[in-house]
């Protein structure tokens, strides 16, 4: 039986997840080139990642 609940981890927030999902994407893409649709999964995780990470910065400034 797993104690799985369906959710992540409380300790860690969703961005490191999704940050460490996208890394994991690209080391495995550009390791195995049969998989290079990981990388590209990757990098596209990536660009969304950092554009909310600049989103919320600049959220942040305005207020």
């Amino acid at each position: 039986m797993s104690d799985y609940h369906g959710h992540y981890h409380g300790d860690i927030p969703f961005m490191i997840w999704i940050l460490i999902v996208a890394i994991v994407c690209i080391g495995i893409g550009l390791l195995v080139p049969q998989l290079s649709v990981l990388l590209f999964i990757g990098i596209v995780l990536f660009i969304i990642w950092l554009g909310i990470i600049i989103i919320a910065f600049l959220r942040d400034i305005s207020q």
